[in-house]
């Protein structure tokens, strides 16, 4: 049996990959499986991963974006199968609270540090958001007020802990070791998940970048992000280069577990896996950060599968995390569960990947409330071949030949066009068909439940 490391990276977008920025994820890419077209299940960190570990689409199941039946995760499945598992996240969206340490014999998450002493605001800071919020619940018209209100506390918190050099995260060093000294005292074979949170916002480096230079930049894009203040194209430009520093950390913290593992003596008996929950926006499509869209920048994402004995190849055609674990059990030779929707994706013939969105309609981490995404607002994006089509319930659809036009800036929805009119009813035919096949998918899965329930409570009969 073979050991296996999942590595996610938090806000790693496909082209921020480069011989200069990456080259240690570069270097892994050639000795293993590269996808240069694969697609994460939504644009921020929770729907992404509870879609991946479970191979299930985030508004499946009425949107609830926590891991728990029928969404079975590859830990459970793995330390059922005899694997020793932990896993390393250090992210309020993927504590405890949301049931992602199933499966793990031991799970890092340590959610009330994150919770106050990593927040950027500390707990009198959201006790005065909250009053905030409440008020403007309350009061529409002063919705604004308020809000802008809001900010300016926020802003003010952020550049004072940027000055004092506060941790906003556990860095990919300090997660290594803890890697490793699990690892040490465990047996094989084993399953880690880690979760690097480097290349998030905020982004300070640890290369010798000027302090101050740092601080600005970091508020200007929350001026551009919250207040909607005109952009500086200059210091947009530094600040992706700020966001490259940061990729080129997360780099080097990846290159030297490898290392380690090498050292270990693990490394020829271990299938590894490196990708990313989301992207991030720079202004492309008028924001920052990873909000409700569904555009490259946001949903195209790094994925390498390598190993010792994985041949090296480059696969251009699309893929989705939706396949991501049971292409990984079946590396394993484990079988797959009933209640995974994908399939090993270098088996697959097709070539479409969906992604699923929709505007929370509750959830709040460090409240400890579940996710969940409203279905009335959801967002779908199907990629296909060089096509790309985005169906929105409260927005108009849009089409892209991501080809011709790979920055989306061109929606052909209304072209008259034969060509385009005919890619856009095939496109409509496979949204249609991913709708009717979850419902199918669900009802069947949940009726299972139910009857294998019904028959325990029998006494097995």
């Amino acid at each position: 049996m073979k050991n296996l490391v999942l590595i996610t990276v938090d806000c790693l977008r496909y082209d921020a990959l480069s011989p200069e920025t990456a080259p240690n994820i570069m270097q892994l890419a050639e000795k293993g499986l590269f996808f240069e077209r694969a697609y994460s299940l939504g644009c921020w960190t929770a729907p992404s991963l509870v879609g991946l570990l479970t191979s299930s689409y985030p508004l499946m199941y009425n949107g609830e974006l926590v891991i728990k039946y029928p969404r079975v995760s590859i830990a459970q499945i793995l330390h059922k199968n005899g694997y020793s598992t932990a896993g390393f996240t250090f992210h309020p969206y993927l504590s405890k609270q949301f049931g992602y340490h199933k499966g793990f014999d031991a799970y890092f998450d340590d959610i009330d540090e994150i919770s106050n002493e990593h927040a950027i605001i500390n707990r009198s800071r959201w006790e005065q958001l909250a009053i905030i919020a409440t008020k403007m619940k309350k009061a529409r018209l002063l919705r604004p007020i308020y809000s802008h209100l809001a900010n300016r506390i926020y802003l003010h918190s952020l550049k004072h802990k940027l000055s004092e050099d506060f941790k906003f995260y556990v860095s990919g060093s300090q997660i290594n070791e803890l890697v490793i000294d699990w690892i040490k005292s465990h047996k094989e074979p084993f399953f880690v998940w880690i979760h690097y949170l480097d290349t998030h916002f905020p982004y300070i480096p640890e290369e010798d970048w000027d302090k101050r230079e740092i601080i600005e930049l970091n508020i200007e894009r929350e001026r551009w992000f919250r207040l909607n203040k005109p952009v500086n194209p200059e210091k947009l430009e530094r600040l992706k280069q700020l966001y490259l520093t940061k990729v080129s950390d997360a780099d080097r913290y990846i290159g030297n577990l490898i290392r380690e593992f090498k050292k270990m003596g693990l490394y020829k008996d271990t299938v590894f896996v490196i990708t990313a929950d989301h992207g991030e926006e720079f202004y492309e499509h008028g924001g920052f950060h990873h909000d409700l869209k569904l555009y490259e920048e946001l949903i195209h994402v790094p994925l390498i599968i390598f190993g010792d004995r994985i041949r090296s190849r480059k696969i251009k055609r699309v893929v989705s995390h939706i396949d991501l674990a049971p292409t990984l059990l079946d590396f394993l030779d484990i079988k797959k569960p009933l209640e995974w929707i994908g399939a090993n994706m270098l088996l697959k013939k097709d070539s479409v990947a969906i992604i699923e969105e929709g505007q929370k309609e509750r959830g709040d981490a460090r409240q400890g409330s579940i996710f969940k995404l409203n279905l009335n607002a959801k967002k779908i994006a199907i990629v296909k071949g060089d096509w790309k089509y985005i169906y929105s319930k409260t927005q108009e659809e849009e089409l892209y030949n991501l080809r011709e036009d790979p920055r989306e800036q061109k929606n052909l929805i209304t072209s008259k066009n034969r060509e385009y009119r005919h890619v856009l009813e095939n496109m409509r035919k496979v949204l249609r068909y991913h709708l009717e096949m979850i419902s199918t998918r669900q009802e069947r899965i949940l009726t299972k439940r139910i009857l294998k329930q019904m028959i325990m409570k029998n006494g097995g009969d």
